[in-house]
């Protein structure tokens, strides 16, 4: 059973290399279709050898690591659903800065001293979060810095692009947006502590 649940993961393994390896001939190398095609004919021609032989041991083990491939795969899609769906919301529910505007400098309430981070996906606008902290707190921070973090499909940012500050509203306000943006390899903390500073 060892050897048929080790041996079906390691082919999965095998045939999604070179459909990859393929996706970076067309989008990175720019490589003529005639050459991505007589790569992808090679490739599967031996991986369905592997593949056919692997087959008939899937009753003897082998469907092990395909059901965890499979438990895995719905909760990547579920998460990913769910991630959508809140993005989707919050962009359709976002407050207007004319409402905003409305409110008048102390936005309706006590201003305190101190800074007010509030987290959004939005990386315009005002989030919905806002309008119900506007409506149910009896005070708020004097500094209200909206933070939103991206993660771009590039290496690393550098430190010097890692975060964009803009105000939001009249100077009076003292509403500013946060957006840090990293990479797949940076190692971050979720917070804007290092352009606090152009928050005053």
């Amino acid at each position: 059973m060892y050897h048929a649940t080790t041996g079906t993961a390691v082919v999965i393994v095998m045939l999604v290399t070179p459909l990859l390896m393929t996706l970076i001939m067309l989008l990175v190398w720019h490589c003529h279709w005639i050459l991505v095609l007589i790569f992808i004919g090679l490739s599967l021609a031996v991986e369905c050898t592997y593949i056919s032989a692997v087959l008939f041991k899937v009753d003897q083990g082998g469907w092990v690591p395909l059901v965890i491939a499979a438990a895995f795969l719905v909760i990547m899609y579920v998460w990913h659903y769910g991630t959508v769906k809140r993005y989707e919301f919050e962009m359709h529910s976002k407050v207007s800065m004319a409402w905003i505007l409305g409110l008048g400098p102390s936005l309706g309430l006590v201003r305190v001293p101190g800074i007010g981070l509030v987290y959004t996906e939005l990386a315009s606008g005002v989030p919905h979060i806002f309008s119900h902290f506007i409506t149910n707190l009896p005070a708020i921070r004097s500094v209200v810095v909206f933070v939103c973090v991206k993660y771009l499909p590039v290496y690393m940012v550098s430190e010097e692009e890692r975060f964009l500050v803009e105000r939001m509203g009249p100077k009076n306000f003292h509403m500013f947006r946060c957006v840090a943006r990293y990479g797949y390899k940076d190692l971050h903390k979720k917070r804007c502590r290092n352009s606090q500073e152009n928050c005053h």
